[in-house]
């Protein structure tokens, strides 16, 4: 998903990305990524809370920061976070709903 989103992006965008492709690839796990240490709840947990608030918060304060600093790794690593945040708000229904049965 982060790939298509990318290819639609205006150039200055992309440069972005391309200039910090690491961070930006780190923010398409979004939260999920704090699952991946199963051996730690305290962890696992901060994962499962984060999907639960919402994330206008998040993302204001980050944008905050870029606004304020310019800092470019910080806007990629946002700007993946939210491609997960777009692609789970769309297929969460689903996939809860399919949980359910």
């Amino acid at each position: 998903f982060g790939k298509k989103v990318y290819r639609q992006l205006p150039e200055e965008i992309r440069k972005v990305i391309r200039e910090n492709g690491n961070l930006f690839r780190i923010g398409l796990h979004g939260p999920d990524i704090l699952f991946y240490d199963l051996f730690n709840q305290k962890v696992c947990g901060l994962g499962t809370e984060m999907h639960k608030i919402p994330a206008a918060s998040f993302f204001l304060r980050g944008m905050s920061i870029v606004r304020r600093t310019g800092d470019e790794r910080l806007l990629a690593y946002l700007l993946g976070f939210a491609c997960h945040y777009l692609l789970d708000s769309s297929c969460h229904p689903f996939v809860d709903e399919t949980a359910e049965k």
